[in-house]
């Protein structure tokens, strides 16, 4: 490392940045957020009088060029991929007296992460089809052999796009990594990059075989805090959230969700959230599919390519957890609960039809004309035809409404569990009825049945169910906590004094 490298403070004299100062062609208006790499200012283009955001660098890291290295992969990286959902940049430089900066798009709107702060929760249909935005523009991001790394509420910012709300721009890539043979970013092994809330356990051990695979571990935890109102994992301090993504199962997402959830998304986050990578979803195309019933965007919708200078006014750029200096202007939507607040409809805009798409519409439309000369033609040759006789009446009849539906006698209860394979028993004679999951078709009732689920190693659990209509059932097992057999003493063998017990529940070491 060289010695400037090593300087912490390479211009202590110099004064920060302020509205008014110039960074190349662009003219600072108003500081609106800071992070741990850079803050983010508004700003204008003298020239063309186009608003937009500036990243810019922090004074203590322009000397180092590791982390000048790692501020413009940033650039480059967003740059690369051409996708709606995905913050442009479209510029970036470095001033004479050593300001490096990038300029990118400027949003309206909120962050995801102020939106759970205010909501708790997030309707199902809104969080299908927030996800999945997020998973296409990710799918979009990874084909260009990028991993975003550090996925989180914060760096997911919702706007609005002719009629589309809750439109999402994936924001902050400064910790991304570029996985092209020609890697513009090594990691080393052992460094931890990344929110330990929304950490994969292969990113939790600093090693180098952090893939895609690691975002779809942190958007099923985003996904999990939208639907349940709280993340998989909680803790204190970021060890013990390590210790959770390495070892711990999160609880069904069901259990915290008020009301009925699909199975097909319990299990969309239960193997999202899948300790080994092998275990998820392959790719973001193939989670975002299952969210298509429940209201998320189809796939195969072609990225656009973007003005560079067209992006609406005002932003709230979230560069870490630090809040934003100066918050977006938006205007406050009334503070209802996720039970009352009605489900937005979302209208997509109607494609344009470029290039072949209007040569088949002036086709189509050459057809529809020579049909309708064809049809006046031939009203011109009946005229000269003998008239046709007055159509017989015929009796009315009367019409007959058609049935009640029947009700079916049975009833789908479909009964799952963590883990997998617990045999399932009818409690009263213990009546196997099969290993989870499954779908038990039991007899329509109102009298209440209990049911008993069993594993080896874990403990039994015992539900009620009413077969008065379709149930989808997610029981969690406990392990079996089993105490060690004390060991036998040998004759004449001195006892050793007990191992004193410190106050957080572990060992002490005697020495």
């Amino acid at each position: 490392m060289s010695g400037s490298e090593e300087n912490p403070h390479p211009h202590p004299d110099r004064a920060p940045l302020k509205a008014g100062d110039r960074l190349g062609a662009y003219q600072l208006l108003q500081p609106i957020g800071s992070g741990g790499m850079g803050s983010v200012f508004e700003a204008v283009h003298a020239e063309l009088g186009k608003r937009c955001a500036i990243k810019v660098l922090h004074d203590e890291y322009s000397h180092n060029s590791k982390i000048v290295r790692r501020f413009f992969n940033e650039a480059r990286a967003v740059a690369k991929i051409r996708h709606e959902n995905i913050i442009d940049v479209y510029d970036f430089g470095k001033t004479p007296d050593r300001y490096y900066y990038f300029v990118m798009e400027l949003l309206e709107g909120s962050s995801l992460a102020d939106e759970l702060k205010r909501l708790g929760r997030i309707e199902l249909k809104r969080a299908c089809f927030v996800v999945g935005q997020i998973a296409r523009a990710l799918a979009a991001v990874h084909a260009a052999g990028i991993v975003h790394r550090d996925l989180k509420p914060g760096n997911l910012f919702l706007t609005r796009r002719a009629q589309v709300e809750d439109f999402v721009k994936v924001l902050d890539f400064g910790i991304a990594k570029l996985i092209t043979k020609s890697h513009l970013e090594q990691t080393e092994t052992g460094v931890v990059i990344g929110t330990t809330r929304y950490m994969a356990p292969e990113q939790c051990r600093g090693g180098k075989e952090v893939d895609h695979r690691a975002d779809v571990y942190a958007l099923g935890t985003v996904f999990y805090g939208m639907v349940a109102g709280r993340l998989p994992f909680t803790a204190d301090n970021p060890g013990d959230l390590v210790v959770q993504h390495l070892t711990e199962v999160p609880p069904p997402l069901s259990y915290f969700y008020p009301g009925t959830l699909p199975p097909e998304l319990e299990a969309l986050a239960a193997r999202a959230l899948a300790k080994n990578p092998a275990d998820r979803f392959q790719s973001m195309d193939e989670l975002a599919d299952v969210l298509v019933p429940f209201g998320g965007p189809e796939r195969g919708l072609a990225p656009t390519v973007r003005d560079p200078m067209s992006g609406p006014p005002s932003v709230d750029l979230d560069l870490d957890d630090t809040p934003p200096m100066v918050p977006a202007v938006r205007t406050p939507a009334p503070d209802v609960s996720t039970e009352t607040r009605p489900e937005r409809q979302v209208t997509r805009p109607h494609p344009k039809l470029p290039g072949r798409g209007r040569a088949v519409a002036i086709g189509v439309a050459g057809v529809t004309l020579l049909a309708a000369v064809v049809g006046v033609a031939a009203v011109l040759r009946t005229r000269h035809r003998a008239p046709t006789p007055a159509p017989v009446t015929q009796p009315a009849t009367a019409v007959v409404a058609p049935p009640a539906p029947r009700v079916a006698d049975t009833v789908s209860i479909l009964i799952s569990s963590v883990p997998d394979d617990a045999r399932v028993l009818l409690v009263g004679d213990d009546t196997p009825l099969g290993k989870t999951p499954f779908d038990w078709q039991a007899k329509r009732g109102t009298a209440p049945l209990r049911l008993r689920l069993v594993k080896d190693g874990f403990e039994s659990v015992e539900q009620e169910v009413v077969p008065n209509a379709d149930h989808r059932l997610s029981i969690m097992l406990r392990a079996v906590v089993t105490a060690p057999a004390p060991a036998k003493r040998r004759a004449g063998a001195t006892k050793k004094p007990a191992t004193p017990a410190r106050n957080d529940g572990l060992l002490a070491p005697s020495y």
